[in-house]
């Protein structure tokens, strides 16, 4: 009975036995490969198939109006703020590049970032659009103080990074009392509803813009709303019409026509008339009335040209 027990026990102790010197084999082979690691590591991740320089860093390519080199100035900012140099090895390097780009004034959002190999990082990016120049008086820059804005009122590089005969061509901002140059950085919003509400009539125009012959937007008198106060504004041809536009997209009145209504009622009257300015007189039209809408579509389509839509 004492033998076959043992026997048992010889039995047992022998897989354990196997086990223990299986996870010492396995725990031997781990250090042998940390240490060797380590002492290749260095060698192996610092070469040119683990280090991303800022020519590695594939963008979305960037619209025309932004002429600078985005992906060698973000690099930079990396570098800076980390002191060093950027491995795909490493498990920050997405973060980084996106945070770096992400303070970058043209870049609106960064959709994402990924990493590949050999030393490459992609990076997906929605880039700002000016849309709207906001010009301040006594200004030193080469366009007389045109000052690029997006349609969320955000300050973009420039003005000197457009020429006075690309910055013509966008919706501009009459100079107004008070408004003076920018003291925010670029990327920053610039702090004045007459410049946000500017840049969102702006914006809702698009190319219709140049089509339709208009040039300047000015501000009119504020009223106050629950949270800001909200302006009026006035649009101007080329030729001089004035355009009672009313409040920005959004903002406007309840007896007030949408934005869409208002441009699309402009667009008729342009393929009715030919433009919107008069052959003789200035002038003065109210697109931010529905009813007006109407009426003046009315006389457009059925009164002579010289008379309709007039206000002497």
């Amino acid at each position: 009975m004492t033998s076959g027990l043992a026997g048992m026990g010889a039995l047992a102790i022998g897989p354990a036995r196997s086990m223990v010197l299986g996870v010492l084999a396995i725990a031997t082979l781990v250090g042998v490969a940390t240490v060797t690691w380590q002492s290749v590591s260095e060698r192996v991740l610092t070469s040119g198939d683990y280090i991303v320089t800022a020519d590695d860093l594939e963008i979305t390519p960037p619209p025309p109006w932004i002429r600078t080199k985005i992906a060698h100035q973000a690099f930079e900012e990396i570098l800076t703020a980390s002191g060093g140099q950027i491995s795909i090895m490493d498990d920050s390097a997405t973060e980084r590049v996106a945070q770096a780009f992400s303070l970058h004034p043209w870049v609106e959002r960064v959709v994402s970032v990924t990493k590949h190999h050999p030393s490459r990082i992609k990076v997906e990016l929605k880039y700002r659009k000016p849309v709207c120049m906001v010009m301040v008086r006594g200004s030193g820059s080469k366009n007389n103080g045109l000052y690029p804005v997006d349609v969320h009122g955000i300050l973009l590089p420039g003005p000197d990074d457009f020429t006075q005969v690309e910055a013509i061509q966008y919706p501009c901002l009459d100079p107004v009392e008070q408004l003076t140059a920018p003291v925010v950085g670029w990327g920053e919003h610039w702090g004045d509803e007459r410049v946000v509400g500017a840049a969102e009539i702006a914006g809702a125009f698009g190319d219709d813009w140049q089509k339709l012959g208009l040039k300047r937007i000015a501000p009119e008198a504020p009223q106050r709303s629950a949270y800001r106060s909200v302006y009026g504004y006035a649009l101007f041809t080329r030729g001089g019409t004035k355009i009672i536009w009313g409040r920005p997209p959004g903002s406007e009145l309840p007896s007030e026509a949408p934005a869409a209504d208002k441009i699309a009622w402009l667009k008729d009257f342009v393929e009715v008339r030919g433009s919107l300015d008069g052959s003789e007189h200035r002038i003065l039209l109210d697109v931010s009335n529905p009813k007006g809408l109407e009426e003046r579509e009315r006389l457009a389509k059925k009164k002579p040209p010289q008379a309709a839509g007039l206000t002497r």
